[in-house]
This record gives C-alpha cells, structure tokens and sequence, in this order.
C-alpha cells in the first residue's frame, strides 16, 4: 500500500499494469484518497459516486499512467475510448492529496496527449471543480457542454481538446479497418488521396485511438510485430510511429495494399516492406518463432472462412513462446445478443459474397485453441466490436 511523506521529490510518469495486485491497489488507495477530498471539497461526501474498488481496478481494460515519486504511485490517469467516435476519455486523473501542486496532473495529462497524436481527447469535471477547470483549459482544452452527474445532479461541464499532430504521417489519423485476406475487395473502398498511392479509410479515424491504447497496455516496450491484411498501411503508419520500440512488418496480398502501405511508412525507420502473404497459403513467407505479436484487423468477416483456421495455423507458426495474437472486429456471441448494425452489417456482407460474414465467437475460439493459442482478454471495443488476446503456448 503507498505510503507517503510530505516531502516533494522529483516523480516520472509511465504505464501502470493494473492486473499487479500491488500496482493496483497502490492505484486504488490514490483514488480513494483524491475521492474523497473531491467528495468533501463539493460538499457531496454522501451522496457522490462510490469510488472503485480493487477488482473493478484490476479487471479494467482501459489505458493507465502512473505517476511515481520515490517509487510510489503518487497520481493516476485513466484513458479509454469516448462515446464519440474517434475520441479517447480521460475518464479519470486523480493526485494523492499529499503529492498535489507538484505538477504531477499537468505531467500526466500531457503525457496522455502525447500518446495519442492528432487525436481528439474530452474530459467531464465538475463545474465546481476550478482547479481542475484551470488545468484542462491552460492545457488546450475548451468548454464544449455541461450537464448533471448522479443522485446529487452534480453540475459537470465537458472539455474538448485535439493533441498536436506529428510529421510526417500525424496529419491524419491512421489504422486500417478494411483489409483483405486474399484478393477480395475491401467491405469499405478507400478513397484515393491526391491520386497518390496513398489510400484512406475513413473508418480508421473511428478506431485507430482505441486500438492505440489497447496496444500500449498490452505489448512489451519492444519488440517485433506482424501485420496481417495490412490494407491501407494506415495501422502500419500510426501504431508504428506511436510505438517506436516496435519493428513493425505490415503484410498484404493485393500490390495496391502494399503501395499504400509503404506511401503511409515513408522515413518511418521500424516499419519494414509489406510483404506479399496471403493467410491461406501455409507455411508463411517468414521465418518461424520470430514475432512476439501478431496483429491483424477487420479480416475475418471480409474473408472465407478458411481463412479463420489459417490465421490461426499461421500464428503459431509465426509467434514467439508466449507471443500474442491480436484479432480486432465484429463477432457474433451465443450469448450476447448481436447488436442491430453488427445484424445488418453481417447480411450485407452475406449478400455481397456468401463466403463472408461475422464470425461466431465460439468457432473463432476453437480454431485458436486447436493451435495451441489460449484466450487470454476478450476487450469491449467501441461500435460493437472486440479485441481478442490470445496467447501462444510454451514452446
């Protein structure tokens, strides 16, 4: 549990795993104790929202930074995906009483912008909250609407703020949501950009923060990843960028993919060739146990069903002991009901190609299982689609 001393100390910001028992409830007892003196300082100790508890810190799948003084957790920020498509939340920033007016709210929010480059980002804070008003708005943030919160209709107002971009892929905010596993068309066309090689996918500007996110919680500070169905390169690009401990080998079978893959990963020093790989021809074209993760799109649905089991089969060919496999789209679960837009999405699907269509969860799970790879988080992502962690066994 952290323990504090009144003493200031210089402190640094970085990545908090809260699946550690200790981390987590390091966290916890910083929240508990910035709750509580919001709580009293609004005068709404009894009736203000209960603070989280130990399990609901350590089962979250949100993005968490820490700030750390004397090896103590002194300040959390919690970043997750906002309603609004495109957006990320800081859905929460909290200071030990004993640690405030350091700097240390202004560090973490900073360093949050900075993760998230071209991205907008909104926060909620009570209007009653000046300092916290102070602090957003000296930081770029600006006032978009206000509300109530809760039983006691605690009065909030919402801040909006877009984070620099960064030369010189930043201007446009990346990751591919239409790629191919073979030479099917995208479900979504990218439209072209200046009549350049570069292609677009403006969904990507719906998902590229989440997935972001996701990505920086999930992997090592370093290692090597491969990109299956690369699409676009707009993934490539971003999370290569953003990640630049990572090599990244971005990957696709159709020539127009990888020109616009190698078009968005111009001057970016980890990102290698696309390589030409089609997931249903095995073995793939790159050396076994090599990669500490693969990482791959919205293809399942846009693909034969084949390709499912192929993926798999390439996966454990591919991955390190351990590595993991990252699978992001739509499913349809046996035990939650499909969302109307993932329904409709998938007849559509079906009606332009039978051999395409959302993929249940439990077949999905199988595949992966008879290759050896185990289900390791199954994350909520926004506008009804899911990120898969699998893990690959020993070796």
């Amino acid at each position: 549990m952290t323990d504090f001393t009144a003493e200031a100390a210089p402190f640094t910001i970085s990545p908090g795993n809260p699946r550690d028992a200790s981390t987590a409830a390091d966290m916890l007892a910083v929240m508990q104790a910035a709750h509580a003196q919001e709580a009293h300082l609004l005068g709404i100790a009894h009736t203000a929202p209960t603070p989280p508890t130990l399990q609901a810190v350590q089962s979250s799948t949100h993005f968490h930074l820490c700030a750390l003084q004397a090896g103590r957790t002194v300040g959390v920020l919690v970043l997750g995906p906002d309603d609004d498509a495109g957006a990320l939340c800081i859905t929460q920033l909290v200071v030990h009483p004993r640690a405030q007016r350091q700097g240390i709210a202004r560090s973490l929010v900073q360093n949050a912008l900075q993760r998230g480059p071209g991205m907008v980002f909104v926060v909620t804070a009570a209007s009653a909250n000046a300092p916290a008003l102070r602090l957003y708005t000296r930081l770029g943030f600006e006032p978009c609407r206000t509300g109530v919160l809760g039983p006691a209709a605690l009065p909030v107002t919402q801040l909006r703020c877009q984070s620099p971009a960064q030369a010189p892929v930043a201007a446009s905010v990346a990751a591919s949501v239409a790629a191919s596993a073979s030479s099917a068309a995208h479900h979504q066309p990218p439209t072209a950009m200046n009549s350049e090689a570069r292609q677009h996918s403006p969904a990507a500007e719906r998902n590229q923060g989440p997935l972001l996110l996701q990505l920086q919680r999930l992997l090592a500070p370093a290692g090597q990843l491969l990109e299956i169905a690369s699409g676009t390169g707009q993934h490539a690009a971003h999370f290569a960028r953003s990640l630049p401990q990572w090599q990244w080998q971005p990957s696709d079978p159709v020539a127009v993919s990888r020109a616009s893959v190698a078009a968005w990963c111009e001057g970016l020093p980890n990102v290698a060739p696309a390589l030409q790989l089609d997931v249903l021809q095995q073995p793939w074209p790159v050396p076994a146990a090599c990669f500490d993760a693969v990482f791959c799109a919205n293809m399942l649905h846009i693909a034969p069903q084949a390709c499912c089991a192929a993926l798999m089969q390439g996966a454990q060919h591919s991955l390190k002991p351990g590595g993991l496999l990252l699978i992001y789209g739509p499913f349809i679960e046996a035990d939650t009901p499909t969302a109307a837009s993932n329904a409709a999405f998938d007849a559509d699907l079906r009606q332009r190609n039978p051999a395409w269509g959302l993929r249940q969860l439990t077949q999905v799970l199988a595949q992966a299982q008879a290759c050896g790879l185990a289900l390791q988080e199954r994350v909520t992502m926004p506008a009804n689609n899911l990120l898969l962690v699998l893990r690959a066994g020993p070796a």
